[in-house]
């Protein structure tokens, strides 16, 4: 059944998301020497402009529709999972899908828009190493070790990844290796984006990353390594406390909100390990209760990201069988899938 895609070979725990974690553990003097000089650096992102302001008739049907801005995903429409960029004319432009038998997974967008981190198998078929595409150049696939991460990562200044947006735009999450390991920083996007203005929510026990906002903008999930291996956290932003919602001794992964606030879901090793059983679902309550798998006949419906503005917000749902990509404004209206077809597509980042 599609709520739980299979296709993934490689274990979570053995996971270097971006080529900066093997570049922290082989020059971090270097990469503190480089650091002095970005500290008062401007952060520059995309423009994050909404390029759509069709209005789509109401049914009672989920209307086929486009999405406003390009959206960042995984797929398995091509028979392996595939790095893929929806663009806003509706065409998917697949930058992975070299004829490759790998998967690959877990991209992030760099702030410049174009150049996509992300991890594969292409190298060794039982476990996962870090590569990089661009946009402007699909299918030409680096994979990426300590001495062409690091030469990649100073040449084109790469230290931050992965912005989220709050559900009102006021406030920016995102992870930077700018403090020599990966932490999650915030800065009111009213504010210049320049890095002495930022907030540094963690401070380096553990690597820190996969920012989601709940819904209502209160509180923030991310993953963490500070208990050993992956687990998931949520941090309440009005107070800073933050609290562990899993505790097992296999791999929890990227958090998903659902749509309401009250459940969570995730990837997860409990059942079967990645290389056996591909990415397998679990869900939770908000509070870290009662964890379980995603069955057959479950929906979720979650996972949401808010575009550059707050103007519209993709998720995912497995209400039609597959997992499907959905688009809507932020009131709520306007509501259309952005995928088809007898396809998987999850895990959906706006451009920056």
């Amino acid at each position: 059944m599609a709520n739980k895609p299979k296709r993934s070979r490689a274990r979570f725990w053995r996971i270097t998301i971006t080529v900066v974690l093997l570049i922290i553990a082989a020059i971090p003097i270097a990469l503190y020497v480089f650091n002095r000089s970005l500290s008062n650096a401007p952060i520059a992102i995309g423009s994050g402009e909404i390029q759509d302001d069709t209005v789509y008739e109401e049914s009672d049907d989920i209307p086929y529709g486009t999405t406003p801005s390009d959206l960042l995903l995984i797929t398995d429409r091509d028979g392996t999972w595939d790095i893929a960029v929806l663009q806003t004319d509706g065409t998917l432009l697949n930058l992975t899908n070299d004829g490759a038998d790998a998967d690959d997974l877990m991209p992030t967008w760099s702030f410049d828009g174009d150049t996509i981190t992300f991890v594969s198998n292409r190298r060794d078929p039982i476990d996962l190493g870090p590569s990089m595409v661009s946009v402007s150049a699909p299918n030409e696939i680096q994979l990426l070790n300590v001495v062409s991460g690091a030469l990649t990562m100073f040449r084109n200044r790469q230290f931050d990844w992965d912005a989220a947006y709050s559900p009102d735009a006021s406030q920016l999450v995102w992870v930077s290796v700018r403090d020599l390991n990966l932490e999650l920083y915030q800065i009111a996007t009213e504010d210049e984006f320049v890095i002495d203005n930022a907030t540094k929510l963690t401070n380096g026990n553990g690597r820190s990353w996969y920012p989601a906002w709940s819904p209502d903008g209160t509180k923030l999930l991310f993953n963490s390594t500070g208990a050993d291996n992956e687990n998931i956290y949520v941090r309440d932003m009005a107070t800073g406390d933050v609290t562990q919602l899993t505790d097992a001794p296999e791999q929890d992964i990227r958090g998903l909100w659902s749509l309401d606030g009250s459940e969570i879901g995730f990837a997860t090793e409990r059942r079967a390990t990645f290389p056996e059983g591909g990415l397998d679902m679990f869900v939770m309550n908000a509070d870290g209760t009662d964890q379980r798998p995603i069955t057959d006949d479950m929906v979720f419906e979650g996972g949401a990201v808010w575009s550059p503005g707050g103007t519209h917000v993709a998720y995912i749902s497995n209400v039609e069988g597959y997992w499907h990509i959905y688009v809507k404004q932020a009131d709520g209206s306007n509501l259309r899938r952005v995928t088809d077809g007898e396809a998987n597509y999850l895990l959906p980042l706006w451009r920056p």
